[in-house]
């Protein structure tokens, strides 16, 4: 999908792969581990970046979300939505499967790993280091810097 009301999508086909860190991982937290195998057995759509404040903006505008988040300071457009609730994300869920007359919903964690780690074995899909030109983030990680940018659709 390319409008900038709607999120842009990806299909990630079906396999296996090793969910949570090793042990030996530096910066582990406990909650990453045991690793153990998961299928994901169908293929999932999965957007290609966070929500951004765009589309979510257009579903409040829609009625299909009731809550309007605050930006903090740091912006809007295509910055990813920050200060949704689950339930908030459920109804960003209904409104996109109302508005594209497909069945969306939101990833299990497994899902989104499967997605995130796109067929690596390494901390992050980038390999051992994260910095900001490869990622949009904020993190107290040791191999990462803190950074913020307006995300950059292919659309545009």
């Amino acid at each position: 999908m390319c409008s900038s009301d709607l999120p842009e999508m990806v299909v990630i086909p079906p396999g296996n792969f090793m969910m949570g860190s090793p042990a030996s991982e530096e910066g582990r937290d406990s909650d990453e581990g045991p690793q153990h195998q998961v299928n994901i057995p169908r293929a999932l759509a999965v957007g290609i970046f966070e929500v951004t404040f765009d589309e979510w903006d257009a579903c409040v505008r829609d009625s299909g979300c009731s809550h309007k988040p605050d930006d903090s300071g740091w912006g809007r457009g295509r910055r990813p939505v920050m200060r949704v609730s689950w339930d908030d994300a459920k109804q960003f869920v209904r409104w996109l499967s109302t508005k594209t007359g497909k069945a969306y919903r939101l990833l299990s964690e497994a899902e989104w790993e499967y997605a995130a780690r796109a067929a690596t074995t390494t901390p992050f899909h980038t390999g051992v280091n994260i910095n900001p030109t490869q990622a949009n983030y904020a993190s107290n990680n040791a191999r990462s810097e803190e950074h913020t940018s307006e995300l950059q659709s292919p659309c545009n």
